[in-house]
């Protein structure tokens, strides 16, 4: 306590030299620190993973030397009528002309994961114009299935926009269809 009151005393008589030395000090630790190699590090992956680490080593392999971008990227397709009915034969039709659109990318190949209503026909336009000549025959083919021919759960809120469906689970009007693509990698257009 005596310490402190001392202090305060100093520091009290002496006013003038107190704030003139603390700036001229933390300029002198700033230069100190600057000119022994200090760095400021904020990212978690070096502050938490132990130095040397193989995990560093997989971590910055896969960050700076792989290609793969950190984050995946996506193309989101959406073909809708302004609010109307689409649940008809010509807007699966449209929809994978959208499709066909994507694949002529050069870098298509790319392209890990599509989601949508083509995958109700394995993403293939001549199984698609093979097996639906009717209106009624989209509806039952994107209606009953639980399960896409890939095994897929059919997520039918991430696929249909505004979808109704009756007392059977037959669709009876949907506003939109939602087409995603997934990839890894920085593609040119």
């Amino acid at each position: 306590l005596h310490i402190i009151q001392d202090l305060a005393k100093f520091a009290a008589l002496r006013s003038t030299f107190i704030i003139l030395t603390i700036p001229v000090l933390s300029g002198l630790l700033i230069t100190a620190g600057l000119c022994t190699n200090f760095n400021f590090e904020s990212d978690e992956l070096t502050l938490l993973t132990p130095y040397n680490s193989k995990a560093t080593h997989h971590a910055e392999w896969l960050n700076k030397h792989s290609n793969f971008t950190s984050e995946p990227n996506h193309i989101h397709i959406l073909v809708h009528g302004y609010g109307r009915n689409i649940l008809n034969r010509e807007s699966i039709n449209v929809t994978f002309q959208a499709l066909d659109a994507v694949r002529m990318i050069p870098s298509y190949n790319l392209i890990t994961h599509v989601k949508g209503v083509v995958n109700f026909f394995n993403d293939d336009y001549d199984l698609f114009s093979d097996t639906i000549q009717t209106d009624n025959d989209a509806i039952k083919a994107i209606s009953i299935m639980p399960f896409l021919p890939n095994g897929n759960i059919v997520d039918r809120k991430e696929i249909f926009g505004y979808a109704e469906e009756d007392d059977s689970g037959l669709l009876t009007s949907v506003q939109s269809y939602s087409v995603r693509f997934l990839y890894f990698y920085t593609l040119s257009f």
